[in-house]
């Protein structure tokens, strides 16, 4: 792509929401690389962890990503991008201090729920933003988000678990590590989106 001045707005917008999608998804993967050492210590059986890794994240995305849907189309697309952000961030952070099969799928399913609202509001933006001629090939960088963070996912969860043979690290278990380091990005890229964009018009 030939950057301009002109197209140099939708580059930034189109990176920034792509790293978003990027950290959705590797907050959503990260999970199944850390399978043995999370049932090691909570004492969770198959059946549980299919509903860690399946269930507990797909129920909230799939009950609110159709009324989030119906709001982006109504309010303001960047707060509801920002929420969504901050909120799953957090539920992928608060996983790393679950002490319990409940408590993990709680905080499971609200990384879920922040989830489900992105890619409705970021589509939704972007087609709004960006002249109608760039819009296809500012979705195909947006979705490469997706394949770049699953893959992500388990590079950054194998590293970690590799670092220390799954050993503790500074007193810490190196999967409640993985949680908190893959959450924490999430606020430094919604503060950039807070700080760099503007919702555009309708």
């Amino acid at each position: 792509i030939k950057v301009t001045q002109g197209s140099r707005k939708w580059l930034l917008a189109t990176m920034l929401f792509m790293l978003a999608y990027m950290m959705s998804f590797i907050d959503r993967q990260i999970l199944s690389i850390l399978i043995n050492p999370i049932r090691a210590e909570l004492g969770i059986d198959t059946t549980q962890f299919g509903l860690l890794n399946g269930f507990a994240f797909s129920c909230l995305f799939g009950l609110i990503a159709f009324p989030m849907a119906t709001l982006t189309d109504r309010q303001n697309r960047l707060p509801i991008i920002l929420v969504s952000i901050v909120v799953w961030s957090s539920a992928t952070c608060a996983c790393g201090f679950a002490r319990s099969f409940g408590e993990l799928f709680v905080f499971r399913s609200l990384v879920g729920a922040g989830e489900a609202a992105l890619a409705p509001a970021m589509l939704s933006y972007l087609s709004d933003y960006i002249e109608e001629r760039r819009v296809a090939g500012a979705i195909g960088i947006f979705s490469f988000g997706s394949f770049l963070g699953a893959g992500l996912s388990y590079l950054l969860g194998g590293y970690l678990l590799d670092l220390t043979n799954g050993a503790p690290l500074a007193g810490m278990d190196i999967w409640r590590i993985a949680f908190i380091v893959a959450g924490l990005p999430g606020y430094a890229i919604a503060a950039l989106i807070g700080i760099l964009l503007r919702d555009p018009k309708r």
